[in-house]
């Protein structure tokens, strides 16, 4: 969580668009509990503070795990998976607003998810929104590789066709 954040905060566009972006769920979150006003606090408190640290503490609490705990902060956790927690708690504050449309712009993407038939002319394709894919690198002698195995087509045969 601590490199993530130090990622955001040394990015002068997140920074700024986090520090700015109006939070529509002020008044229904209690500041413990709201991701958003934390993080605007933990980067003022960077930006104005006289003080050299800056004890995160709040911050890392107002992140709940999913039973709605604080996530401890003592435990090596998963990158992606913060990020998409994260992520998910500033987009609930944010919903339907240009800020939405702007975070989106730096976090997200989409992919078309495809489906092509072989032997007649039925297509369709459907936009994934994303803010993170897996990339499987294990056994790769570089990340291309692992991008060329998530971009490759299935065969959807026998008992996985799809009618």
């Amino acid at each position: 969580m601590n490199s993530m954040m130090q990622q955001f905060f040394m990015s002068p566009y997140i920074r700024s668009l986090i520090c700015i972006c109006k939070d529509y769920k002020e008044m229904e979150l209690a500041p413990e509990d709201n991701v958003l006003y934390q993080s605007k606090f933990l980067f003022a408190n960077l930006i104005q503070s006289k003080m050299p640290t800056y004890n995160p503490i709040a911050f890392f609490n107002s992140i709940k795990d999913s039973n709605g705990e604080p996530m401890p902060t003592n435990e090596q956790k998963d990158i992606d998976e913060f990020l998409s927690i994260y992520m998910d708690k500033i987009e609930q504050n944010i919903k339907g607003s240009e800020d939405e449309k702007r975070l989106n712009l730096i976090f997200g993407g989409a992919f078309a998810q495809e489906l092509i038939c072989q032997d007649c002319p039925h297509y369709s394709s459907r936009d994934e929104p994303f803010i993170s894919i897996m990339v499987e690198i294990k056994n790769k002698s570089h990340v291309l590789e692992g991008l060329d195995l998530f971009v490759q087509g299935e065969m959807l045969e026998g008992s996985n066709a799809y009618y």
